[in-house]
C-alpha cells in the first residue's frame, strides 16, 4: 500500500510545480524525478531516527565539548519537530513549561511523575532532539528519585536535573529552603544506582 504521507505537503508542492510548468511550457523532467523519488521513498524525511542511547551520547558530547549550544524549549511532539527542523540538537523541558501545558497551572509542584513522563515520551518518540528534563526535586525522597530516573529514561530522556530545593514548600514559607547535604547525597546516589541498574548510558 502507499505510504501514509503520500499527500505530504512537500510532495504535493512538487506536483503543483509540475502542473504549473507544464502549463507554461517549461521543462518538468527535474520536478518529475523529485516527485517520483518522494513517492517511492520509505520515509518522508531523509534524516534517520536516533535511538535513545544515541541521543544520550549526543548530549554527553555537548557537555564535554567546547561549543556553546542553546537548547530549544519544547513542550510537546509538534514543538520538538519544529525545533529539530530549524536545526536544534538539544531540547529542554522545564518543569514550569510541563505544568503549564499539561495542567494549565503554574509551577507549584502539583505535576506528577507519570504526567511528566508522558510528556517526555511524546517529545522523544517524534524527534531526534536529545531531551534534558527538569525533574524538580525528583518527586520525593531518595527512593522516589530512583523511580524518577527509571521512568524518565524509559520515556526517552537524555538527561535530567534534580534540585536540592525543599519541595513542596512549607506552608507559610516566605523564602526558598534547601534540603540537607546528606539528603541530597542520598538522592544523587539513588539516581546513579537506578541508572546503573537500567544498564544504559544515561547522563
Amino acid at each position: 500500500s502507499a505510504p501514509y504521507w503520500r499527500h505530504h505537503p512537500r510532495l504535493l508542492n512538487w506536483q503543483k510545480n509540475i502542473c504549473e510548468r507544464q502549463r507554461l511550457g517549461l521543462p518538468v523532467k527535474h520536478f518529475k524525478q523529485k516527485a517520483q523519488e518522494m513517492s517511492h521513498s520509505n520515509s518522508p524525511s531523509p534524516q534517520q531516527s536516533l535511538s535513545a542511547s544515541q541521543k544520550r551520547q549526543k548530549l554527553r558530547q555537548v557537555f564535554t565539548g567546547t561549543d556553546c549550544l542553546t537548547p530549544a524549549s519544547v513542550h510537546d511532539a509538534l514543538s520538538a519537530r519544529v525545533a529539530q527542523i530549524i536545526g536544534h540538537q538539544i531540547g529542554m523541558l522545564g518543569g514550569s513549561v510541563a505544568s503549564a501545558v499539561t495542567l494549565s497551572a503554574p509551577d507549584l509542584t502539583v505535576l506528577t511523575l507519570s504526567e511528566l513522563a508522558q510528556c517526555v515520551r511524546a517529545i522523544c518518540r517524534t524527534s531526534n532532539l536529545a531531551l534534558f528534563v527538569d525533574a524538580d526535586h525528583g518527586y520525593g525522597n531518595a527512593l522516589s528519585v530512583g523511580r524518577t530516573i527509571e521512568e524518565l529514561e524509559h520515556a526517552g530522556a537524555a538527561g535530567c536535573s534534580i534540585e536540592d530545593t525543599l519541595l513542596p514548600a512549607r506552608f507559610g514559607a516566605t523564602q526558598e529552603e534547601l534540603i540537607s547535604c546528606d539528603e541530597m547525597l542520598a538522592k544523587l546516589h539513588a539516581a546513579v544506582r537506578a541508572k546503573q541498574e537500567i544498564g544504559r548510558a544515561h547522563v
